[in-house]
């Protein structure tokens, strides 16, 4: 009796030929993730250093400015609706 070559291996439903792809989009996915959150994190430190006359100038309350520098960074992407008055 001949052994059954597929018996107990487990089955890919992508070929092999796609799993390099998968990988490079995973990875690709996790740096864009940490640049967009060091990208907040440093847009949110630069608003922290603003006085808040500076703040009035460009129309920003700086209660509302504070409170958002003080947000952890990998938080929500509100400071792009801030920015983009």
């Amino acid at each position: 009796m001949a052994a059954n070559p597929t018996v107990g291996k487990a089955t890919v439903s992508q070929p092999a030929s796609s799993i390099p792809g998968l990988f490079t989009r995973a990875v690709k996915s996790v740096q864009e993730t940490l640049v967009r959150w060091m990208h907040d994190y440093e847009m949110r430190r630069d608003l922290d250093r603003l006085d808040d006359h500076l703040l009035r100038d460009v129309g920003f309350d700086p209660r509302q400015a504070r409170r958002e520098a003080a947000r952890p960074f990998p938080e929500s992407r509100t400071l792009d609706r801030i920015w983009e008055r």
